[in-house]
């Protein structure tokens, strides 16, 4: 018997096949991102975003049965986002489901940043960011992933407007955010000194340390 996912995987390839190139194209611009000179990346970002603009009419059921047939990816998970009735609790269970780790670095957090804004607002502020995510995921892992990914779907500095000491306890991944964000500000205060410290220590030995071998 052909599996469903498949089988409607290959109901869209005869009724949508500009669907498929759309999805092939997707994967192909992002694997060459990294060799790309600056020009060549801004121009492949634009390919990118050309082809997400196409999915608005597919219908997400149908683009999660695509992927789950290819393999769900990181970025189909994030142009699941500009599917018809897509939710963006689906875009972050395929992307955590695809295993692609985000770190904060540019390129684990590129990804985020195709987010269909209509789906995911961007917000510099973290409160915002906190309160959009809270209660929504059973799974922790989610969860966090989440949060990080509003962070880094962000293009510029995060405004920490919740109490700093509320955020000691914060875990491996978001501290590795925190810090990342916090040693971009130019000026920072013996109280940002010191939760920097913390989230090293908390960070410390994880696959979140991007400052472990600098």
């Amino acid at each position: 018997m052909i599996p469903a996912n498949i089988y409607l995987g290959a109901i869209s390839l005869k009724k949508y096949p500009h669907v498929f190139v759309a999805h092939h194209q997707i994967h192909e611009c992002a694997s060459r991102f990294a060799g790309a000179t600056h020009a060549g990346q801004l121009l492949l970002d634009e390919y990118i975003f050309d082809y997400l603009q196409q999915l608005t009419f597919f219908e997400a059921d149908r683009w999660l049965s695509l992927c789950h047939a290819s393999g769900m990816t990181v970025y189909g998970a994030i142009a699941l986002s500009w599917c018809k009735d897509a939710e963006l609790s689906q875009v972050w269970e395929g992307w955590h489901a695809s295993g692609f780790p985000l770190k904060p670095s540019p390129e684990f957090e590129r990804p985020a940043r195709f987010i269909n804004p209509a789906l995911m607002p961007v917000s510099d502020s973290l409160h915002d960011i906190l309160n959009a995510e809270a209660r929504k995921h059973e799974d922790p892992e989610i969860h966090t992933l989440a949060i990080c990914a509003r962070i880094a779907a962000m293009q510029g500095p995060l405004k920490f407007d919740i109490p700093l000491d509320s955020l000691k306890t914060a875990p491996p991944q978001i501290a590795a955010f925190l810090k990342s964000r916090t040693l971009e500000k130019p000026d920072r205060t013996a109280e940002e000194n010191a939760l920097i410290a913390t989230w090293s220590a908390t960070i410390k030995g994880t696959e979140f340390d991007i400052w472990e071998d600098a």
